[in-house]
Order: structure tokens, then C-alpha cells, then sequence
């Protein structure tokens, strides 16, 4: 029992550590895709938003927007380039802008079984002809 209390206590450190790098990932430049809100589009035109995410804490964006105005073409994720251990990597959300006008597009940062979020941003699209 003693055995196992010490390596447990040794393994500390290294917890505490791993997650202050995640926090600053986390935190850091989780919109890196975009450094405003609004988002100016042509109708037809594709656009991306890409996003820090790390799954392995069970976090994930979702994006909650009016599909009649865009489609939701495609959402990956793609892995960290390093070997660090709990990096975040980004997930992609590549729209469609079906129709002009303006509309909004909820992106919310969170785990799935939790009634809280952990990020939520709010992109302004504007669609012109």
C-alpha cells in the first residue's frame, strides 16, 4: 500500500503540469482562424472556421446555426503536429453560404453530458451576391 501512495505522489508534479499546458492551449488562440466576428461571404463561396479543440478531455465544438441560409459541408479534426502529450489539435468547420443575408453561427466549446460550456463564440455572417 505504502509502494502505491508514493507513486502516486511522485506522479503529481507531472499531473499538475500537464495541465497548466493544457489550460494554455486551451486558452490560447482557441479562434485561430479568425481574428474578428463577421464573417463577409459571397452566395455559393465556401468559408472555414478553425477552432482548438481537444477531444481527449472530452471537449468538442458545435455549431448551431440557420440552414436554410448555410450548410454545414464538412467538420474534422485534424491531429497536433507534436508528440506533446494532451495537445490540442483544431477542428475544421467548412459552410457553404446558401442564400444573401446575415445570420449567425454559435459555435459552442463543450463536453456532450455537461449542461455548462467551457468557450462559446458567435461569428456574424453576411452573404452577398
Amino acid at each position: 500500500m505504502k509502494q502505491t501512495t508514493d507513486k502516486i505522489r511522485a506522479f503529481r508534479p507531472f499531473c499538475k503540469v500537464l495541465l497548466l499546458v493544457t489550460f494554455f492551449f486551451l486558452v490560447a488562440d482557441i479562434d485561430s482562424a479568425r481574428s474578428s466576428n463577421t464573417i463577409q461571404v459571397s452566395q455559393g463561396t465556401a468559408f472555414t472556421i478553425i477552432l482548438k479543440s481537444n477531444p481527449s478531455t472530452g471537449y468538442q465544438w458545435s455549431a448551431k446555426f440557420d440552414h436554410g441560409i448555410l450548410r454545414l459541408k464538412e467538420k474534422t479534426f485534424k491531429r497536433p503536429s507534436g508528440s506533446l502529450l494532451g495537445a490540442p489539435g483544431e477542428q475544421i468547420f467548412i459552410f457553404i453560404a446558401r442564400k444573401v443575408g446575415i445570420t449567425n453561427i454559435e459555435m459552442t466549446y463543450c463536453r456532450t453530458w455537461e449542461k455548462n460550456f467551457a468557450e462559446q463564440r458567435v461569428y456574424e455572417v453576411r452573404i452577398t451576391e
